[in-house]
């Protein structure tokens, strides 16, 4: 039997239907199926009773519940929605015409609940619910001006009456009691897809964590900043746990080496992107013996293409457009001679001079594959006590936020800059930091923020 009430329910429900439409369609097919049954027990009480005036229109109407079916399988659902809603309430009307006081009208109270139940368009269910409060109401003035076919006796009328009232509030017991049983079970897989989401998302999370201490690694701490740099701040903030942008650094006698870079993507890949490139300038200086800081990228360029391109085809490799690489700012320093040799891909060098910024344009090309890639250029400045260097990435112009929610834009950021010059590294980082909190104001951070200052 509940093989049977299972697979009647289950007609016409395609799996391609969104869940909640597939719900109402499995509603339509019960309450259809409670119809016909309704149907088949008058008639076999009219049977019982010996009353068969009633039967052709009882085998009628189980005809066209029948009909119903057939509309649901053939996926003509709104019009099966409209069709059931009708030949119920037409069978209700006409037993309520034909029994006289047998309160068949009862009837109308749970269907007036079926088309809050199919129809997902609420202005539907509630013309519905007008219509056949008008149509009772209609009804209930007609049965007073005509004859019924049906003539019974108190007996009989009484007996019709107690069944008309038991089915309509088994009916309503049993809409009811479906839609308590459809919400315990629809909480129930609430409850557990949010079950399911929160592990999931702790386990990534936990990953994540995990991902930012190996990222972590490649950074220098701000302690050997420190120690290489006295004069010096760096402002990380990365958009999410781990970051695309980084910032790096190498010593080497009396050079020091250090750079702001921003890789393709933030999160987690951008830190993945982040960790091939900081290994291709390490490799540069390191296993190459570079020391110029446009040839270091122009190694680190190739070494950044052949990681992401394995083939040594050169046609293959033209075939793929990878866009994986860096923008890059990156310094050496002479701490003793205060000469700095620079070279910049896509991103710039500002120096800042008795409140007056120079700036050095970058070369306009990627670590990574770009049109017509060219070797990167080499700056020699010589440096001037109190000189402010400040290399970055394009997160802090590029933040949202004042009072029109537009972004921060580079002209603001040198004005910043010349602003805070004179004061101390640490009262830089204070008010940078400060004024970048300030300006979004509540709103979502849009990308990793990288920002390295110091002062000569």
């Amino acid at each position: 039997m509940k093989k049977l009430w299972n697979f009647i329910s289950y007609v016409g429900c395609d799996t391609d239907l969104d869940y909640q439409e597939r719900r109402r369609l499995m509603l339509l097919n019960r309450l259809n199926l409670i119809s016909f049954l309704v149907l088949v027990l008058y008639m076999i009480i009219e049977v019982i009773m010996h009353v068969y005036v009633f039967i052709p229109f009882i085998v009628g109407m189980l005809f066209l519940c029948l009909i119903t079916f057939g509309l649901v399988s053939l996926r003509w659902y709104s019009s099966a929605k409209h069709f059931a809603v009708l030949v119920i309430t037409m069978c209700i009307c006409f037993f309520t015409l034909n029994t006289g006081d047998a309160l068949s009208e009862v009837l109308f109270i749970p269907l007036s609940a079926m088309p809050l139940i199919i129809f997902k368009d609420k202005r539907i269910s509630i013309f519905y619910l007008f219509f056949l409060i008008g149509v009772s109401v209609i009804v209930r003035k007609m049965q007073s001006h005509m004859v019924p076919l049906l003539v019974l006796s108190q007996d009989q009328y009484f007996f019709f009456r107690a069944v008309n009232l038991i089915n309509g509030i088994a009916i309503t017991y049993i809409i009811t009691y479906y839609f308590k049983k459809a919400n315990e079970s629809f909480e129930d897989k609430l409850l557990h897809m949010n079950e399911v989401v929160t592990e999931k998302n702790k386990e990534i999370t936990d990953s994540i964590n995990y991902a930012k201490h190996i990222q972590s690694a490649i950074l220098p701490s701000l302690r050997t900043f420190k120690d290489h740099l006295p004069g010096s701040f760096v402002l990380y903030k990365p958009k999410d746990i781990v970051a695309g942008d980084f910032y790096w650094m190498f010593a080497q006698d009396d050079h020091i080496y250090f750079a702001a870079a921003d890789c393709t993507g933030h999160g987690v890949p951008g830190a993945m992107v982040s960790v091939i490139c900081s290994n291709a300038l390490n490799r540069s200086v390191k296993e190459f013996g570079i020391t110029q800081p446009g040839e270091i990228l122009d190694k680190a360029r190739e070494l950044v293409i052949e990681t992401f391109i394995h083939s040594e085809d050169i046609r293959e490799r033209e075939q793929h457009e990878v866009k994986d690489g860096m923008d890059i700012s990156l310094c050496c320093l002479n701490i003793k001679t205060r000469e700095l040799l620079w070279s910049g891909a896509n991103n710039p060098l500002w120096i800042i001079r008795h409140s007056e910024l120079l700036e050095f344009k970058p070369d306009k090309q990627p670590i990574g594959l770009s049109d017509n890639p060219k070797p990167f250029n080499t700056k020699s400045i010589q440096l001037e006590p109190a000189d402010n260097i400040f290399i970055f990435t394009d997160g802090y112009a590029d933040q949202f936020g004042g009072e029109k929610g537009k972004k921060f834009k580079y002209s603001k950021f040198k004005e910043l800059l010349v602003r805070i010059s004179r004061h101390t590294p640490e009262t830089q980082l204070n008010t940078i930091e400060k004024e970048l909190d300030e300006w979004k104001h509540g709103l979502e951070q849009v990308d990793d923020i990288l920002v390295v200052g110091v002062r000569i």
